[in-house]
């Protein structure tokens, strides 16, 4: 596209080139889409600014990557639907900035694996559709900010870490996308009633958090239970 052409509706795209050499930015509505074709993988270096909007994303199963910085608005929320099929992946490795509050949506999958030092103080990190997956290998893929998975519906795993809170309303568990086992890293953390965790033994005598043993919970301040017998579990 030539520089600052605005345009309301989707835009479907085939290689790591489409969006040429420029930024990629929202300035209003909430109905915008960017769709991957096929189902191969692609890597997309454009700076991305949301401006606190919400950006439909629809990845395909071998993912596709944004590597380029994310400034997310700084003033208020703003959503990204990974959406397509619930095997489709979404993965931001570049860095976010400016998080006043954000929403995961859709019934994709969400990977963050940046180290989002930067992430932004105010307003919560909120899954409510779909996985986020945490996979970043230094600092914070959240920031400080607090997670709240809202719903049965809503999935936080990974390998990743995140220094904020965790409440969960949802589904919990350590994932390795690439494979094997793995170990989640929080801040305290607080089950509610109906929430689920799940996890995966490999071999009950191996190495915790490591492909030859089982899925490991690291949870760095306390972990609350309000589920009892009228409230259980799911």
């Amino acid at each position: 596209f030539p520089p600052s052409t605005p345009f309301t509706g989707s835009i479907y795209f085939g290689n790591n080139s489409s969006f040429g050499a420029g930024g990629i930015s929202m300035s209003t509505g909430s109905g915008s889409s960017l769709v991957a074709e096929g189902s191969g993988a692609y890597t997309i270096a454009n700076a991305v600014n949301l401006a606190n909007l919400t950006l439909n994303i629809t990845g395909t199963p071998a993912g596709v990557t944004f590597s380029g910085p994310w400034d997310m608005g700084g003033t208020g929320p703003c959503t990204i639907a990974s959406g397509g099929a619930a095997n489709d992946i979404v993965t931001i490795s570049g860095v976010m900035s400016d998080v006043e509050g954000f929403i995961v949506s859709g019934a994709g999958i969400l990977v963050l694996s940046g180290t989002n030092n930067t992430y932004g103080t105010a307003g919560s990190t909120e899954v409510s559709g779909g996985s986020l997956v945490l996979a970043n290998g230094n600092g914070s893929a959240t920031g400080v900010s607090g997670v709240l998975v809202d719903n049965t519906s809503s999935t936080l795993t990974g390998n990743g870490t995140t220094i904020g809170t965790v409440d969960n309303f949802g589904n919990i568990s350590a994932t390795n996308m690439a494979g094997g086992t793995a170990t989640l890293t929080t801040g305290s953390q607080a089950w509610e009633a109906g929430s689920i965790y799940q996890w995966a033994i490999n071999n009950a005598t191996g190495t915790v958090g490591a492909a030859s043993g089982w899925d490991q919970l690291a949870i760095n301040g306390d972990l609350t239970i309000y589920a009892d017998s009228l409230n259980p579990m799911g």
